[in-house]
């Protein structure tokens, strides 16, 4: 899993979102947003800027801290 995968899935669930919800919220599929929490699949920019806003996080943060 990469820093991006438990990133996302770290505040996914501070945000007490279920994939369902944040995927809807971020305007992606339910699968992809699984894709992206287990590591099968990155995130574009746009997306991790859509995601960014909506976590209160800067995109760097997203893909170079380990949060969890």
């Amino acid at each position: 899993m990469s820093l991006v995968s438990e990133n996302i899935k770290f505040f996914r669930k501070q945000l007490g979102f279920t994939q369902e919800q944040l995927a809807l919220r971020i305007g992606i599929k339910r699968s992809l947003l699984g894709a992206y929490e287990e590591g099968r699949a990155e995130p574009g920019l746009e997306t991790l800027t859509t995601m960014s806003r909506l976590f209160g996080a800067s995109v760097d943060l997203l893909i170079s801290e380990s949060l969890s």
